[in-house]
């Protein structure tokens, strides 16, 4: 193999290893996005934006209750525009699925739930139903577990409301973004479009945009 291809090689290994954060957006009754591709290594980051939000663990069993062992933000306060003070950091520790919901109230019951690494779309549209026709309030853990509280440092502060999913992917220290079918003025890296689909877009433009600058590096020592 020339030394071209091994620097290649290695940088692809060295690209699809690199953790990424996935940032979640959370407001009225709703994630962005709901629906999540994330690898092991990979941190879910949630942002809680005005109301008194949480988010949960959940059992696909028993919707609206926590797992076994679950992670749990906390209720997290905000009056006014902008964000919470703190972020809440999940890292993803293997590509199961695994169900997240808001413990405020009933909100879960209204359909205030998110999921990761879905092998269909059925399974997430079931468990939303099973809340609906169980109509109970959210439960939450005793305490704040499974993640880390930090200083939230993203701006999410829009000019124009958000409609669509939100996907913001973190690779290298580098922001990169995917839009679709909606726009928002946002002041930091903030797209728009599908869920799951604005994730893998963001993915592969951060790795494409890698693998170019590094074969461009390449060329000019040569």
């Amino acid at each position: 193999m020339n030394t071209l291809a091994k620097y290649v090689a290695l940088l692809l290994l060295a690209c699809m290893a690199a953790a990424k954060d996935i940032h979640v957006i959370v407001s009225s009754f709703k994630f962005e996005p709901d629906t999540i591709k994330a690898d092991a290594g990979d941190v879910l980051e949630f942002h809680f934006k005005a109301a008194n939000h949480s988010v949960v663990q959940g059992d696909f069993a028993n919707p609206c209750q926590p797992s076994a062992g679950a992670f749990f933000s906390g209720f997290r306060p905000v009056t006014g525009p902008g964000i919470a003070p703190d972020a809440f950091r999940v890292t993803i520790n293997d590509t199961k699925p695994l169900i997240f919901y808001c413990a405020q109230g009933k909100y879960c019951a209204n359909g205030m739930a998110g999921i990761v690494n879905t092998p269909t779309d059925t399974l997430f549209v079931g468990y939303k139903a099973a809340a609906q026709a169980a109509n109970r309030t959210g439960v939450a853990p005793a305490q704040v577990a499974g993640g880390v509280l930090a200083p939230d440092t993203l701006n999410v502060t829009t000019s124009t409301a958000i409609t669509t999913s939100t996907a913001i992917v973190v690779s290298n220290s580098t922001f990169t973004t995917a839009t679709s079918t909606a726009t928002a003025t946002v002041s930091v890296g903030v797209g728009t479009g599908s869920s799951s689909g604005a994730n893998n877009v963001a993915r592969e433009l951060g790795v494409g945009a890698i693998i170019a600058a590094a074969v461009l590096g390449f060329v000019m020592m040569v």
